[in-house]
C-alpha cells in the first residue's frame, strides 16, 4: 500500500492488483499525499531550524567552559546538532522540490536524508543523556586541578573560570 502512494507521488495514475484508481481517487490520492508532504516539509523545516539553533547557540554560548573539561563529548553533540539542522533544512528543500517536480530521485534522496537526521538527532541525545553526569563529574574533578595549574598562567583557562565563577554567583 505505501509503494502505491508512493507510485502516485512520482507517476501520477497507477494501477494496483485491487483494481483501477485514478490519480485524485480515494484515501491515497496525489494531492491529498502532496499536501501533507507540504505540511510535514513545513514543520520538519521549524525543527531543523530550532535543531540548528540549539546547536549554534549551545557552540556560541558554552564555548567557553569547554576548555575546564577533558573529554570532548559536548563539543561533539553540539557539532551534532548543527549537522542535523543543516541536513533537516537542506532535507526540506529537496523534498519540496521533489514534490513540484514529481521526481522519484528527489523523493528518494528525501527519505535518506530524513533518516539521516534521525539519526544525528539520535546519536546527540543518546550523548547527552550518557554524558550528562560525566560532564558533571569531570567539572568537579578537574577544575581544582586547572585553577592550581593554569590559573594565571593560561589566560584561555583563566577567563573560562573566571566566567565559570561569574555565572555561578548569578545562580545562587
Amino acid at each position: 500500500m505505501l509503494m502505491r502512494c508512493f507510485n502516485l507521488l512520482s507517476d501520477g495514475m497507477t494501477q494496483s492488483s485491487v483494481g483501477k484508481y485514478r490519480k485524485d481517487e480515494g484515501w491515497c490520492s496525489k494531492s491529498l499525499l502532496r499536501n501533507y508532504l507540504y505540511i510535514f516539509n513545513f514543520f520538519f523545516l521549524i525543527g531543523g531550524g530550532i535543531v540548528l539553533a540549539v546547536g549554534v547557540w549551545s557552540i556560541l554560548t558554552e564555548h567557553e567552559f569547554i576548555t575546564l573539561l577533558s573529554g570532548v563529548s559536548y563539543p561533539l553533540t553540539s557539532y551534532l546538532l548543527v549537522a542535523a539542522g543543516i541536513v533537516a533544512i537542506i532535507a526540506t528543500f529537496i523534498g519540496c522540490l521533489g514534490i513540484c517536480k514529481k521526481d522519484r530521485c528527489f523523493l528518494l534522496i528525501y527519505i535518506l536524508m530524513l533518516l539521516l537526521v534521525f539519526l544525528l538527532e539520535a546519536k546527540a541525545g543518546i550523548l547527552a543523556y550518557i554524558y550528562r553526569e560525566k560532564a558533571y563529574n569531570d567539572l568537579q574533578v578537574h577544575l581544582n586541578e586547572t585553577f592550581s595549574k593554569y590559573y594565571g598562567f593560561d589566560e584561555t583557562k583563566t577567563s573560562a573560570i573566571d566566567n565559570l565563577h561569574q555565572e555561578a554567583s548569578k545562580v545562587t
